[in-house]
């Protein structure tokens, strides 16, 4: 899609730019703990990969060890897992807090508007459950086995160190964060979750540390959740100036596939965020445009017939299996002969399409002026997104 108005790039004083942050890895209790409690509650919840030791055994353990009424009552009280009330990802925040005082849930307040004494009380219930699930687990095989599995996983992510500081210095050098905008001193990454869906992943602020859980087999070729720590205060800004109609035109041009998730919904900052993040990952960082060709040309690459269909067909996640249900593909020929359909009522977006041509003409614009950065070619070009 073609943008014929110039940019404005106003000239900038010299900025800093921020480092690399120190990044660690290791093991979270209070993660591992949520994921069996979820489990425990609904064996809906999370992964259905029955192959996986560690969802096969909490299924085991909760069908020999009902989840105790308390438990019930508390997770029944916040509406867990239901659409109105306390969500994962506020959840997985106070979780991340387990056996980490030092750490403040500030995006609860923030974006979740969870206030400072309901966050505090909603900690104090979640971590006397694990306190009580956690002494019922310290000898059990599950305990056992999920510690081989983050030692085995630790090993997996540091062994792709050097590849995942090449990745978070490639966006650092494109989006060259300010370390005023951007408060980011220290990254973590927790061992992957077994227990949860393993196409998804998830991150939160406390203060300065960037918490990142996600399967370590993606860690290295994605570095969508360590974006969204400078992404986000960077389109924050933009709360003060963009209008009611702009954030409608936001939510009209971003795909069903993303407004279909109860985490972003018709949200347009959400929304903004992912189409920002996704298009660099998916698209301009590779040098593909978010546009049909590129997604069908991506798809041929791992799906070539019949039996590579059959194969893949068996870990799609849940929102693309419904997808496929509903448009009545239930095999490599019915997807071909609707790929178009698929990709126009599922895939397509018009916000991606603007957002690859924004980051063309920034990336032409830091060429000619080496003190630009993204936080404010977007102030001052946003509306070309919003037209």
């Amino acid at each position: 899609m073609s943008m014929e108005t110039e940019p404005k790039i106003e000239k900038t004083e010299t900025r800093e730019v921020m480092k690399v942050p120190e990044i660690e890895i290791e093991s979270e209790k209070g993660l591992f703990l949520l994921s069996v409690l979820l489990k425990g509650y609904s064996s809906e919840w999370g992964s259905q990969d029955k192959k996986c030791a560690l969802v096969k055994e909490v299924e085991e353990y909760f069908k020999q060890n009902p989840l105790d009424a308390e438990s019930v009552d508390y997770l029944k009280s916040i509406g867990a897992l239901e659409h109105d009330g306390i969500d994962e990802e506020s959840l997985f925040v106070l979780s991340a807090m387990y056996g980490h005082p030092e750490r403040e849930p500030e995006d609860l307040e923030k974006y979740k508007e969870i206030d400072k004494a309901r966050a505090e009380e909603l900690k104090n219930g979640l971590f006397g459950i694990f306190d009580r699930l956690d002494g019922k687990l310290a000898s059990t095989k599950l305990a056992k086995d999920y510690e081989r599995a983050v030692k085995k996983d630790i090993k997996i992510r540091e062994k792709k160190l050097p590849e995942t500081r090449k990745l978070i210095q490639g966006v650092i050098d494109f989006l060259r964060p300010s370390p005023e905008t951007t408060k980011l001193e220290k990254i973590s990454f927790v061992p992957t979750d077994l227990l949860w869906r393993q196409e998804s992943g998830r991150g939160n602020n406390f203060g300065g540390e960037f918490v990142i859980s996600e399967n370590a087999k993606i860690q290295d070729t994605n570095p969508h959740e360590f974006m969204h720590p400078i992404i986000n205060p960077i389109t924050e800004k933009l709360r003060e100036k963009i209008t009611e109609e702009q954030m409608q035109k936001i939510v009209k041009m971003s795909p069903e596939m993303l407004k279909g998730k109860t985490s972003y919904g018709e949200h347009w900052y959400s929304l903004l965020n992912e189409s920002l993040i996704r298009t660099y990952v998916d698209y301009f960082s590779r040098g593909e445009n978010p546009d049909f060709e590129s997604f069908a040309n991506r798809i041929a690459k791992v799906i070539k017939n019949e039996t590579d269909w059959q194969e893949k067909s068996k870990n799609f996640d849940t929102t693309t299996a419904a997808n496929m249900e509903a448009l009545g593909i239930h095999s490599f020929v019915d997807y071909k002969r609707k790929e178009k359909e698929y990709f126009e009522t599922f895939q397509k977006s018009e916000l991606a399409e603007r957002v690859y041509t924004f980051y063309e003409k920034y990336a032409e614009a830091i060429q000619a002026g080496p003190n630009l950065n993204f936080e404010d070619y977007l102030q001052q070009n946003y509306e070309e997104l919003v037209k």
